[in-house]
């Protein structure tokens, strides 16, 4: 399954540029709990941590389908 990139707007209202990641208007907003540690370790090596939740989430359902 392929998801479209999400798109945004830049603040000067010019043209709307793709993003592999991100949050655009009318998507789903959702909070996900991370240890702790999970996230300072994420955040200490610079990794976008949304940007790997979704990967991961893409990730899992692609096996999920897989092994169906």
């Amino acid at each position: 399954m392929r998801y479209a990139p999400a798109r945004t707007v830049r603040s000067d209202g010019g043209a709307a540029e793709a993003r592999p990641w991100g949050y655009f208007r009318g998507e789903p907003k959702n909070s996900i709990y991370v240890a702790d540690a999970l996230y300072d370790d994420l955040r200490r090596h610079g990794l976008p941590v949304s940007q790997r939740a979704q990967r991961a989430f893409v990730d899992a359902l692609a096996a999920e389908l897989t092994a169906g």
